[in-house]
């Protein structure tokens, strides 16, 4: 634990994380004000998430055909994660979700903000799909899943329905993802690991830190004071984790950020959040609204959802640009904003 993740310095280091991610969100939506910049960087970022899915199926044809290994690749047991070559397979599902439901609303959305040729973008999608594939990450494959179910019916014709169903099926009804996902879910809800472990450790943080927490950027520093009883554990945790060691933070970013900033995080959590669900509540329901509240608003819920696995969701670039996207899109297509344009 040194440099900027020692004891001395962590807090600083991520209570600036936390600024800049903040400044980036307001950035976003102040630089981001008439319709032609959003077209702009919409284009752009489609493009980009384009080029981005090809360096992971890289990674699947190499590894697969030649077995030559590019990025980071992770074995769990007989399987192969791919991780591109931003580390963590859940670092890279979550930038594939980010880029996913924006092609999608490209494809399926009559709209005036993008335009791109549909058999393109779903050559791409299916590259994105057997990426995501490939990462094995729970977290963000299930939270996909459920997002399709629950917005399905508000977003999608009864065709991307049908087709939404069978894709579904299909991947419940394939072996490895039943062991790489569906039985990797049970395990983590069933059994004691060091995520459900993580979980236990940061239940106990808040119960002890009700108000203001431990501190940003403090949780590793916290683990071996609230790890349970030895005797409440069915086998010794430093033994086969070496848990205490590791410094592992509660693997779940709500659980993380209350514990370190307690009620006082809730609450600024809550009016955040708030803040967010108003502004899309407050808009107006045309095409290109509809088109901004699917790529960007399904998405930042599915991420909302995956965020319960890992820490350090609310540092993650990707989730500040999606928000900053998100309402700065229902900003500058509202009718308000349309009058407000032509009085001036």
């Amino acid at each position: 634990a040194t440099g900027v993740n020692s004891p001395e310095l962590r807090g600083i280091s991520f209570t600036v994380r936390f600024i800049l991610s903040l400044f980036v969100i307001q950035f976003i939506i102040s630089s981001i004000n008439t319709r032609e910049k959003y077209v702009t960087v919409m284009k752009y970022f489609l493009w980009m998430v384009c080029i981005f899915a090809l360096f992971p199926l890289l990674q699947i044809i190499l590894i697969s055909i030649f077995n030559i290994e590019i990025g980071n690749i992770y074995y769990e047991r007989s399987a192969i994660r791919i991780g591109g070559y931003v580390g963590e397979p859940s670092v890279l599902a979550g930038m594939l979700c980010c880029g996913l439901f924006s092609i999608v609303a490209t494809i399926l959305f009559k709209n005036n903000i993008i335009s791109f040729n549909k058999h393109f973008l779903m050559v791409f999608l299916g590259i994105i799909i057997i990426d995501l594939y490939m990462t094995s990450s729970t977290s963000i494959i299930t939270a996909i899943m459920l997002s399709v179910i629950i917005f399905a019916r508000k977003y999608l014709s009864k065709k991307s329905i049908i087709l939404a169903i069978i894709l579904i099926i299909t991947l419940l009804s394939s072996s490895i993802f039943q062991s790489s996902v569906l039985f990797k879910v049970g395990r983590q809800l069933s059994t004691v690991n060091i995520r459900s472990l993580s979980w236990v450790v940061g239940f106990n943080t808040i119960l002890d830190n009700p108000i203001s927490g431990i501190g940003i950027g403090q949780a590793p520093f916290y683990v071996a004071p609230y790890l349970p009883h030895q005797s409440d554990i069915p086998f010794e945790v430093d033994r086969y984790f070496k848990f205490s060691e590791s410094r592992y933070t509660p693997m779940n970013t709500y659980l993380e950020f209350l514990a370190e900033t307690g009620f006082v995080g809730l609450l600024l959590l809550f009016l955040f959040i708030r803040s967010v669900y108003m502004h899309h509540r407050n808009r107006d329901k045309t095409n290109d609204q509809h088109f901004i509240q699917f790529a960007f608003g399904v998405g930042l819920f599915t991420i909302a959802i995956a965020i319960n696995s890992f820490p350090g969701g609310f540092y993650l670039g990707y989730l500040n640009f999606m928000i900053g996207m998100y309402i700065a899109g229902l900003k500058i297509y509202s009718t308000s904003f349309e009058k407000t344009v032509l009085m001036s």
